[in-house]
């Protein structure tokens, strides 16, 4: 399976299948573990090729041995040797009947010559006849071996040349027997098709058999040619008289490693115009050598390949990796650390997936694999790449590298310079120098470790009392060093901590964290909290631990951490009791679904703090529209409203929560006003996420307006602002958004597209109320498509998922869509879920799905004059595009279908038309 690939992938693929001949090579190149191996390998299964595979050794790869290791796949090793021919002793030209016509000898072995010749016509219709079941027709019999002497056979449209020769046949013999196999038939074909027997009209055969065999090229001598001239001919005339039956593809794996010999022969055939040749070569891009760059340069230069850079996988593939690895779900903590630990290099994916798996740092809960901690360690395997590198450079140099691991992943040239007392000229030397490894990369005026783990390998590996003195010395040489205050503020914050002077570290971190909070930089203010926590708990100061807590909490509900958010307010009460932590923890049980749980603990914050009544009025707010109780959630927002303007804060917050109410409720003027000012108020304050948030909302109101290019417009923009962010829940949710705005314009595969994004990302923060909305979307474009096992697969996960929260009221339309697939196949279980949805509808006193229970109602029924006077009495252009779908569904009248169609364009419900085709 390609991941990521796919690019790549059909770029191979189209230079494979260009209709003109000629030698093509292609390079592809990346570091080690980037997955180029696995890419050609699966391109040559895929393709329809005769692949000869070679590989190449990092402790000695003897000359030519990659290419001896291809060719002897298709027993063609011998095509590398000493040049010499092979002695021809024998020639025979026979008629297609099996009549000998001519031969000649250079010694007798005293066998009857016609008899010979009809057992080799019989051998060679034994052979044929019982490999026709694999053979394509055009094949033949063209070697024998017994003992030193070899039987070669040429056969054409009438005649058949067979050679006797003492020792192994080489190319060159191949090319001429086959030169001189077209000069005879040119000449006696159409003799011989009326022929008559008559041997003298075909003696000339005799002279063009004695030019051959009397031309003294032939005689098991040594020829007077360079080795590698005559290797490289022969190989690429083998290679050639193969590519004849299937195109050949080489590959040639880990040329970083391969002699000079191996690339100069990849050259060679690369060159060759006639010939039908894909030559692949893999390199790691850290460890390119001279030759493999003159052979790039002469592939650029002669215009015979291409190049193919492999980069890092991204996030999604990421995501299917670690999932095809471990056979399992995962979270978003998961994904977050292999994602950043691996550098997206699929080995790596693959290596740390199954260590985390291997070693129980991962633990099992609903199906799904979540992180118990982060690992203090990186795979073997990967260290090893790694720390090779490392050994291939001198000591200076891994003094330097050494000590810019423990600066971080970006090298500072002022603080290696002052830390290891160099002169800031030779350390810049040093770097240039250090870029050709693949340990450093450059980047405009600055070096940084090719990746994370890199620096990461290196670090871990530091003697531990070293690495801690590096630490204090990076500290100190901070504060001279002219840098961003920021980064300068983090950067001493960490290092004291790694040097253990932990009193230092909270003051520096405590002010990179709020910092980080503020530009809303969610998951490095989660990174320096759980510093923070480690150090107030080193210094043994409880208030530090519990204000710390609580915010960590915070961010943890910001990030969609619940468990942590949930565990971490939890702690901070088990110091003391406070309002923001019973806040927390409300919130924190509102966003996974557990109503009562959030609502018992608001009222515990406002028996602490009353003065919290009023700030708690949109939690509580919130709740009841959650509940559907719609009455008593407006009635708290206006007063939280007020409260609002009066204090003067959280005015964003009240006019956006209004503003999303009217839009569920049908007011959209007032949600439009609503949710207007409270993004002109964000924008005012550069408040990107408020902002992100507040376009979601208007993009829901601008979709139920049925204006989907103004929807399109603020969602993209919204989800471009919380990719940037991190903000993974909130992407999820607009991606839904998108998926409904676009099936409303009836781009069934963008919509799927979207939903599928939604619920992936709701899965991996493990919010099942989220993944409901994205299920049921799937089961509705399933349903409208016909494709009602997959339908039904989608809305009842869905309809579990809700009923477990207690979510009734929003399972209605998940049951409707699964009643609808039960109706269309006739299943008797139509009528169950009916009288459940029947009762929801009854208790919730929304006329909407009262309306579409009638209808389905009347459906089982196969009830028409009941769909149509529904369809006559009701004004919802929606509602009446579903009566005449069903009317249809029971009657094919044309003007049935005709008018659900008119009616679910009103209604802008363009993926719905699909039902129809």
């Amino acid at each position: 399976m390609l991941l990521g690939r796919e690019r790549e992938f059909e770029i191979l693929r189209n230079i494979f299948e260009r209709k003109e001949n000629g030698g093509r090579i292609v390079l592809i190149r990346g570091e080690a573990g980037i997955g180029k191996t696995a890419l050609v390998e699966e391109f040559i299964s895929r393709a329809n090729c005769n692949s000869l595979v070679g590989r190449c050794s990092p402790i000695l790869t003897p000359p030519l041995h990659p290419f001896r290791e291809a060719l002897k796949s298709k027993n063609l090793d011998n095509l590398l040797g000493i040049p010499k021919n092979p002695k021809i002793l024998m020639l025979y030209a026979i008629h297609s009947t099996g009549i000998l016509l001519s031969k000649v000898e250079k010694v007798d072995f005293n066998i009857d010559a016609d008899i010979f010749t009809s057992m080799l016509t019989a051998v060679e219709m034994f052979v044929k006849d019982s490999l026709s079941g694999i053979s394509k027709g055009s094949e033949y019999l063209e070697e024998l071996r017994y003992g030193d002497y070899n039987l070669i056979m040429k056969m054409g449209n009438c005649i058949t040349l067979v050679a006797v020769v003492e020792g192994r046949g080489n190319e060159f013999l191949h090319r001429d027997l086959e030169s001189m196999l077209q000069e005879i038939e040119e000449k006696y074909c159409k003799i011989l098709e009326s022929w008559d027997g008559n041997m003298s009209t075909v003696s000339g055969m005799n002279d063009i058999l004695n030019g051959l065999l009397n031309s003294g090229k032939y005689e098991g001598n040594a020829i007077e040619i360079s080795v590698q001239d005559w290797n490289f001919e022969n190989v690429r005339l083998g290679l050639s008289r193969l590519s004849k039956k299937k195109r050949i593809c080489i590959f040639i794996d880990d040329i970083q490693w391969a002699d000079e010999g191996t690339i100069s022969l990849m050259h060679y055939l690369a060159r060759s115009e006639e010939d039908k040749f894909l030559i692949i070569g893999t390199y790691r891009s850290e460890e390119k050598n001279e030759e493999i760059s003159e052979l790039e340069e002469a592939i650029l230069r002669e215009g015979i390949g291409d190049i193919i850079d492999l980069s890092s996988l991204d996030r999604d593939s990421v995501l299917s990796l670690i999932e095809k690895t471990l056979k399992k779900e995962i979270s978003i903590d998961v994904l977050n650390y292999v994602d950043s630990a691996s550098g997206r290099v699929p080995l790596n994916v693959i290596e740390i997936s199954k260590m985390l798996l291997d070693e129980g740092y991962l633990v099992e809960r609903k199906r799904r694999y979540y992180l118990s901690e982060n690992p203090e360690k990186l795979p073997t395997r990967m260290e090893s790449i790694v720390m090779r590198r490392l050994r291939m450079i001198g000591e200076e140099q891994r003094d330097i590298v050494e000590f810019a691991a423990v600066i971080g992943t970006r090298v500072l040239p002022g603080v290696l310079s002052c830390g290891l007392d160099m002169r800031k000229i030779t350390l810049l030397k040093v770097l240039r120098s250090l870029t050709k490894t693949g340990i450093f990369k450059k980047e405009d005026d600055t070096y940084s470790f090719s990746h994370d783990y890199v620096r990461d390998a290196i670090y871990r590996n530091i003697d531990g009392d070293i690495r801690k003195e590096y630490h204090a010395i990076v500290a100190e040489c901070m504060q001279d060093v002219d840098i961003d205050d920021v980064v300068k503020t983090i950067a001493m914050g960490e290092h004291y901590y790694h040097a253990g002077k932990y009193q230092k570290a909270f003051e520096f971190l405590s002010k990179a964290l709020e910092n980080a909070f503020k530009n809303y930089a969610f998951k490095e203010a989660i990174r320096y909290g759980e510093i923070l926590l480690k150090c107030s708990k080193e210094i043994r100061d409880e208030e530090k631990i519990r204000t710390t807590l609580i915010k960590l909490g915070e961010l943890y509900l910001q990030r969609g951490e619940f468990e942590k958010g949930i565990k971490s307010y939890e702690d901070s009460l088990k110091i003391e009791e406070s309002a923001e932590a019973y806040i927390g923890l409300g919130n924190a049980f509102y966003q996974i679904g557990e109503y009562d749980k959030a609502m018992g603990h608001y009222q515990k914050a406002e028996n602490i703090s009353e003065e919290d009544h009023e700030r708690l009025l949109i939690n509580i707010a919130n709740l009841e529209i959650r509940r559907g109780n719609m009455q008593e959630a407006e009635k708290k927002l206006k007063l939280y409203l007020e409260w609002a303007k009066k204090n003067g804060k959280d005015l964003i917050e009240a006019y956006k929560t209004l503003g999303v109410f009217y839009s569920r409720y049908g007011k959209y003027k007032e949600s439009e006003k609503y949710l207007s000012e409270a993004l002109k108020i964000a924008k005012s304050g550069e408040n990107k996420l408020e902002v992100a948030d507040i376009m979601h909302n208007l993009g829901v109101l601008y979709m139920l307006l049925g204006k989907n290019e103004e929807a399109i417009e603020y969602a993209l923009e919204a989800i471009n602002i919380m990719e940037s962010m991190g903000e993974v829940r909130r992407y999820s949710k607009t991606s839904n958004l998108l998926g409904l705005v676009y099936w409303n314009s009836g781009n069934k595969e963008l919509a799927l597209k979207y939903f599928t994004i939604s619920l992936k990302y709701a899965k991996l923060l493990g919010i099942r109320e989220d993944a409901a909305s994205p299920l049921t979307n799937i089961g509705m474009i399933y349903y409208y498509s016909k494709s009602y096992e997959e339908a039904k697969k989608y809305l009842e996960e869905a309809i579990r998922i809700l009923d477990e929260l207690g979510s009734t009221l929003r399972s209605l339309e998940s049951l409707l869509y699964l009643a609808s697939v039960y109706v269309d196949t006739e299943n008797e279980e139509s009528k169950k879920i009916m009288a459940h949805a029947m009762e929801i509808t009854k208790n919730s006193k929304i006329e909407s799905y009262q309306i579409w229970v009638s209808v389905l109602n009347c459906r089982i029924a196969k009830d028409e004059e009941c769909l149509r006077k529904i369809a006559n009495t009701i004004n919802d252009p929606l509602l009446k595009a579903i009566s005449y779908q069903h009317l249809w569904a029971v009657n094919k009248k044309k003007e049935y279908k005709e008018k659900a169609v008119h009616y679910f364009k009103t209604a802008n419900f363009m993926g719905a038309l699909e039902y129809f085709s």
